[in-house]
């Protein structure tokens, strides 16, 4: 009985000490991971997404919104605008994101998500009933 003790305590002192030693392990390693903005081919992280400004058509898919029920105007002009949101997700961190309009559109903002949405990318603007396509341009990190 009393080698059975030691055994069992011998046994659970080598468990700690490999759940100990693979914690470091693990955590040495990711402290190893950096940041790329292309991948080891030497390839840009990057990404383009066509968007219809009615949230209709999305090449490749991302989330769109269009709000038509709210009618947006601008100081000095009688124009009544649309809210249009674009998000799009990517698998690393975003730290570039353009959107590109034409003449018909306002853009209102373009960034990022931070924290646990770092790798969403956004872009808010007005229309005002145009649909020509709005272009978005994505970059992003990933570790390795």
């Amino acid at each position: 009985m009393v080698r059975q003790v030691k055994d069992f305590l011998a046994v659970g002192a080598l468990l700690a000490i490999l759940q100990v030693a693979l914690s470091i392990s693990v955590h040495a390693q990711s402290k190893d991971l950096e940041w790329h903005e292309k991948s080891p081919a030497g390839i840009l992280y990057e990404t383009t997404v066509s968007i219809d400004a009615s949230c209709r058509v999305i090449v490749p898919p991302a989330g769109c919104t269009l709000d038509r029920e709210h009618a947006v105007s601008i100081s000095g002009d009688n124009t009544p605008f649309h809210r249009w949101d674009i998000t799009y997700s990517v698998p690393g961190s975003v730290y570039y994101t353009q959107c590109i309009v034409n003449d018909h559109k306002l853009l209102l903002s373009e960034g990022h998500g931070n924290n646990d949405r770092a790798h969403v990318a956004t872009c808010t603007g007005l229309i005002n009933g145009d649909s020509q396509p709005v272009t978005m341009t994505v970059r992003w990190k990933q570790q390795w």
